[in-house]
């Protein structure tokens, strides 16, 4: 069957898989970011990650909602992206004991995750929109907005760092 543990011959089908794919890369990161929690250092990331797994949280409850709408109970797909994207996350949280690199690091690692889901919800809203499904609209766009809130955040507590670490300017 290949890549896809669905036939995907439809734009429902392919809407439902990048849902399933959203849904699974969600309950992966709200279970890594505890984990960076208690690594980081950093007083200011570590408030800024404990505020997005409740937002995460928040938006699993959006996606259980659209799965509810859609007649689908909810269901992750596994999806090899984030799984090496958390697995690399892991080994450079193990890897790294100096405190202003790790947080930098973890930083970092958040970003990357917080791109890939920024990439799924703006294909979910595209779909949607195609879909004619507008109910949908509102919890995705609520969700990629605070998506892109973290990214912003995440590049102001990092940035000044990278620059005062390593001399230069990014």
């Amino acid at each position: 069957m290949g890549l896809f543990a669905t036939r995907i011959r439809t734009i429902d089908d392919l809407f439902l898989h990048t849902l399933k794919d959203i849904y699974y890369a969600e309950r992966q990161f709200v279970t890594i970011l505890p984990e960076m929690i208690k690594k980081t250092g950093d007083a200011v990331l570590k408030i800024l990650l404990s505020r997005h797994v409740n937002e995460t949280n928040q938006q699993i409850t959006r996606l259980d909602k659209i799965f509810h709408a859609m007649g689908k109970p909810p269901a992750g797909l596994p999806c090899e992206t984030i799984i090496g994207i958390i697995d690399e996350a892991r080994q450079v949280m193990s890897e790294i004991h100096d405190e202003h690199v790790l947080d930098a690091a973890i930083a970092s690692s958040v970003r990357n995750l917080e791109h890939y889901e920024m990439s799924r919800y703006d294909t979910l809203i595209a779909l949607a929109k195609r879909l004619g499904k507008k109910e949908y609209l509102h919890p995705l766009q609520e969700t990629l907005n605070e998506e892109k809130e973290a990214d912003r955040w995440l590049i102001l507590i990092t940035e000044p760092k990278a620059n005062e670490y390593s001399g230069s300017y990014i």
